[in-house]
């Protein structure tokens, strides 16, 4: 079978007078193909080929119905109608799925949801990699971002750790950058919010600590549904709004500089009209103040590094590579060694009392001792040590032996 340009060609070298051996020559078709098609008057067309049955065809309409009824996994698809006798592979169903798929996005659509005045904020972080001119080295820094469901104001600032510890203190600066709190905050499946998300939000456990933290402040937390990000959208779209705004043409000498210009750029993007709402955030923010839970710095929640030690004989506990005094009738006692994030400040407590304080050491394997800690203890040395003072050492004169043996003459006589 040749194409219909083929086609046209041979009839148009006949026209010129080539003869059907030298047609044969140019085209690379046999003398046979060309005397056929010369003498058919009709354009060569090819038939679509009925398809060819295949091991999956008996078990389309089981698949169907599964998917359209919500069962969409290709796995667990794949397990039903292996079941029900299909020997073929899993790529074959994958392959089924896949326009089916395309389908069910196309038809997809959302509705925008519109929040009122206080009653709903979200919270996402952003990853990004920062070149500090300080150290000439580049980290990774983390965006705390948080985002007001009705003004549209934005709060949030860089850390150095998305532990919990830096997750609540996130929290903190951002409410103190807003003023308040709304009733609800909404966020997807974080660790530190979420420790095992079930498919209804109420059959889910929550991360007990931030549950402290949350009834601490007075909000509600709500979980995202699964599989759908564009719940919190208004946060989403923020990250990469940073991402495309924020850090052309600058520089940043350290965290705190990169905080300082961060702060700076929130003020100037919370002073301009919203692209959605077509209003200036900081305004909105003024009238949504009176729905906020009010939030107050001089109580806030407090955020710690904490772990557990056994004090030892010299009753100096480790910390972080360092050690630090606590009073010596703890010794054998547990006690709890508490590092601040706002602070560099080591607190040891005993029975949730602190018993002991000390300046975070700036370089590790150093000792921070207060000699409150060691009063009434006597000091014990193992005859193997060698004797040490603490007071000068006197200096004495060098004499020639000569003088000794004068004076021992002199005894004898």
């Amino acid at each position: 079978m040749i194409w219909q340009e083929e086609w046209m060609d041979i009839k148009f070298m006949r026209r010129q007078g080539m003869s059907i051996s030298q047609i044969a020559r140019e085209t690379g078709h046999t003398r046979k193909t060309v005397r056929r098609y010369l003498q058919s008057g009709d354009v060569p067309r090819y038939k679509a080929r009925e398809p060819r049955p295949t091991v999956l065809d008996p078990y389309k309409d089981v698949l169907l119905n599964l998917f359209y009824s919500g069962v969409q996994n290709g796995d667990v698809l794949y397990e039903k109608i292996s079941a029900l006798g299909y020997t073929g592979s899993y790529d074959s169903v994958k392959k089924f799925l896949t326009p089916l798929r395309e389908q069910t996005k196309t038809r997809q659509a959302s509705v925008r949801f519109e929040t009122e005045p206080g009653k709903q904020s979200q919270v996402d972080w952003g990853h990004f990699h920062i070149f500090f001119e300080k150290t000439g080295q580049s980290k990774w820094m983390y965006l705390f971002c948080l985002v007001l469901g009705w003004s549209r104001f934005r709060a949030g600032c860089f850390l150095g750790c998305q532990d919990m510890e830096h997750f609540l203190l996130g929290h903190q600066r951002a409410f103190d950058q807003i003023g308040g709190i709304t009733e609800t905050i909404l966020y997807d499946n974080l660790k530190s919010v979420v420790l095992l998300r079930r498919l209804r939000a109420s059959d889910s456990r929550l991360n007990p600590r931030f549950l402290d933290f949350a009834a601490h402040y007075g909000f509600v937390p709500r979980l995202c549904a699964p599989g759908r990000p564009q719940t919190k959208g208004k946060v989403e779209s923020q990250i990469g709004f940073v991402r495309r705004n924020f850090f052309c043409g600058r520089c940043f000498w350290d965290s705190q500089d990169l905080n300082q210009q961060f702060i700076e750029w929130l003020d100037l993007v919370n002073s301009r009209p919203h692209g959605t709402t077509r209003e200036v955030p900081v305004e909105r923010l003024e009238a949504e103040r009176d729905f906020l839970i009010p939030f107050d710095m001089a109580h806030r929640y407090p955020i710690y590094y904490a772990e557990s030690r056994i004090v030892p004989k010299d009753c100096l506990v480790s910390w972080r590579a360092s050690r630090y005094s606590v009073p010596a009738h703890l010794v054998g006692k547990v006690v709890e060694v508490r590092q601040s994030l706002d602070e560099d400040i080591v607190q040891i407590f005993y029975l949730d009392q602190m018993v002991a304080s000390h300046r975070v050491l700036p370089k590790k394997g150093q000792w921070s001792i207060d000699p409150s800690h060691f009063e009434g203890l006597v000091p014990r040395m193992s005859p193997s040590e060698p004797m040490t003072s603490s007071h000068p050492i006197p200096q004495v004169a060098v004499r020639d032996l000569s003088v000794y043996e004068q004076l021992i003459d002199q005894e004898e006589r």
